[in-house]
């Protein structure tokens, strides 16, 4: 994508888990506990380094900022390669 002029458009992609927007802070941070710390057992860590999957335990307000931060980089290559948005 850089050779083709879009230097912005390198992404690394990343995985998370989505719950229904109307789940309650409580049951969001205790399913985020639970997936943290399946992120730090080795044999999870072992399969989805075969998989070629990073498993990087953060918060929920990382991840929010990681989902701003993409949307508004991949807004930005949108708009500048001229495709329209959907």
């Amino acid at each position: 994508m850089a050779e083709a002029g879009f230097a912005e458009a390198a992404y690394v992609p990343w995985y998370g888990i989505y719950v229904p927007a109307a789940t309650p802070a409580p049951l969001l941070a205790k399913i985020n506990a639970a997936i943290n710390k399946a992120l730090q057992n080795p044999d999870v860590q072992r399969q989805l380094s075969l998989a070629n999957i990073p498993g990087k335990p953060m918060s929920l307000d990382e991840l929010a900022a990681l989902m701003k931060a993409d949307q508004q980089k991949l807004t930005t290559v949108i708009k500048t390669s001229g495709m329209a948005l959907q």
